[in-house]
């Protein structure tokens, strides 16, 4: 059942602005799962990193680029201080979703006072979410602009580069992996 969403994630941290005739083509790019694959697909060259290698990828030049998480997480590790964009928010991510899991049969073994505490525990712990998450991401896009970081969305070129390349990777995957198939038409909102 749906317990929180987190989000959005910002699109990327960038040392320099997109060439927005190719955006992503030719940047080496800390990004990983599905954002990696299509970032690929647009001709960027992707590579894992965590935590600190994020600032010294971007601070060397190891990373042209970095995508990584909500603004206030993201200014936590510091990445305001060695990019000088930060595209926000992302297509690729608008939000990250918490749900819990439980076994069918527990389910049914529990109690109907039991279950709905449960999911009255998820929706309490959802609109604290969206309020803490929204407010704590408002003030970090604030003090990243403050620190002199062009704060930007993606302009309407790179979002329909980035659909286009979420086409072609929906796709691919949709034909070589059943689970990912199931996901889709599970969420039939992320298809297009």
């Amino acid at each position: 059942m749906p317990c929180a969403a987190v989000g959005p994630d910002g699109l990327a941290w960038l040392k320099r602005p997109l060439d927005e005739a190719a955006p992503f083509r030719g940047l080496r790019i800390r990004a990983f799962g599905l954002p990696a694959r299509i970032l690929d697909a647009m001709g960027a060259a992707s590579a894992t990193g965590f935590g600190a290698d994020l600032m010294v990828g971007l601070a060397t030049g190891a990373f042209d680029a970095a995508e990584a998480g909500v603004p206030a997480a993201d200014i936590a590790v510091g990445l305001h201080t060695v990019a000088a964009v930060y595209l926000h928010p992302s297509p690729l991510q608008p939000a990250t979703l918490l749900d819990v899991v439980v076994n069918a049969e527990r389910w049914r073994r529990l109690s109907t006072d039991g279950r709905a505490a449960l999911q009255e525990a998820c929706l309490a712990t959802g609109d604290f979410a969206e309020g803490a998450n929204r407010e704590a991401n408002a003030g970090a896009l604030t003090a990243i602009a403050a620190a002199e970081v062009a704060v930007s969305a993606p302009s309407e070129a790179t979002v329909t580069a980035l659909r286009s390349a979420w086409r072609q990777v929906r796709d691919q995957q949709t034909a070589v992996s059943e689970p990912f198939a199931q996901v889709l038409r599970a969420y039939p909102a992320t298809v297009d």
